[in-house]
């Protein structure tokens, strides 16, 4: 039975994964096609429409947005080529297509996080058990995820596949150590990344920071009217900038060079991978429910911690950071070697590349 291709199937594509979708195109041509739909679960998580999918999904929410049903063409059901569908239980036609597929001897692979974000102990780990066990190979966002799961299913087929933002040509880093004043936050401006708490922080030290130094937060969501109207009742608009969401690499990269840190005041995402691409630390509120992506993380490497919800911890912290401002200048280059060579979409992209050759 030969394999034409692979379809990967999403709920949405956010804009952090054009390139990735685009570089695989560019490596499987023809042999690789996109389904996608428009929405998910998070609304403040947008679609892209930057990039050309093959074929758009109907998309049905139940339960208050909990459970989702996707209108997918009964052809993907009987395909023989590799389908590569969401790990995520909530999405009740996924289960369908992994009955059927498995009943019909076709290659079906789930891609996402191992866990969800409470961990392997949480209420939804038998559902997601289930669902690994009737896939043919499992991916999953991170290393240290595979190796968990490899314990607990060690005769399943699994990759690892750790998310990127950059191309490693776009990685770059700088050693201009008087440039490097700023702290930057790059994410979504909603209350569980609580963003407030770093500018709290902020406001509270940075007459003791050198004076060009600024706060740069970057991002959009709810939280962006009430960051907005502090500033300016604070007259701080000559030390924080707000900016709305980037993409460019262009503009990214000069922001990263001229900050000393980046800041993750909640949990951590792909922000922690895009700041190490740019060779930049960061400061980590320890107690969260982080994303996989926190296994990136190594104390005193690339990554300082400070007690969770703690703001007095977090101050101390930054005014450390600034102390020791050589020693972190320093730690650019390995920093961002370490993410180019494990963090980089070229990586991303080798184990979808791999199932079509096996």
């Amino acid at each position: 039975m030969k394999t034409k291709g692979i379809i990967i199937v999403q709920n949405l594509i956010p804009e952090y994964r054009i390139k990735f979708f685009n570089h695989l195109k560019t490596e499987l041509g023809e042999s690789f096609k996109l389904y996608s739909g428009d929405q998910t679960f998070d609304q403040t998580i947008k679609h892209s429409t930057v990039l050309e999918t093959d074929k758009s999904i109907g998309q049905t929410f139940y339960c208050g947005r909990r459970v989702m049903t996707q209108s997918l063409d009964f052809e993907i059901y009987t395909t023989q080529d590799i389908v590569v569908l969401e790990l995520n239980p909530r999405i009740i036609t996924t289960w369908l297509l992994l009955i059927v597929r498995k009943l019909l001897n076709r290659k079906t692979i789930l891609w996402g996080h191992a866990w969800s974000r409470k961990g392997s102990s949480s209420r939804t780990e038998p559902l997601r058990y289930l669902m690994r066990l009737m896939a043919t190979e499992i991916i999953t966002y991170t290393q240290r995820q595979k190796d968990e799961l490899k314990i607990k299913t060690p005769h399943q087929i699994i990759r690892a596949s750790s998310n990127a933002l950059l191309n490693k040509s776009e990685m770059r880093y700088t050693l201009q150590n008087n440039k490097a004043l700023n702290i930057i936050y790059v994410g979504r401006l909603v209350t569980s990344k609580k963003v407030m708490n770093l500018y709290e922080a902020f406001k509270s030290i940075y007459k003791a920071l050198p004076d060009d130094t600024k706060l740069i937060i970057v991002g959009t969501g709810p939280q962006k009217k009430e960051l907005v109207q502090a500033v300016a009742v604070d007259q701080l608009e000559s030390r924080v900038e707000i900016l709305d969401v980037i993409f460019d690499n262009k503009i990214l990269s000069k922001l990263y060079a001229s900050s000393l840190f980046s800041v993750s005041p909640g949990y951590i995402g792909l922000n922690i991978i895009q700041s190490f691409g740019y060779g930049v630390p960061m400061i980590i509120s320890k107690q969260e429910p982080h994303s996989p992506e926190i296994e990136a993380a190594q104390e005193n490497e690339n990554a300082i911690y400070y007690e969770t919800n703690n703001n007095k911890a977090l101050e101390k912290t930054i005014l450390k950071v600034f102390e020791n401002q050589d020693y972190w200048i320093s730690k650019r280059r390995p920093i961002h070697e370490f993410c180019k060579g494990n963090y980089s979409i070229e990586r991303m992209c080798e184990p979808f590349i791999a199932v079509l050759n096996d």
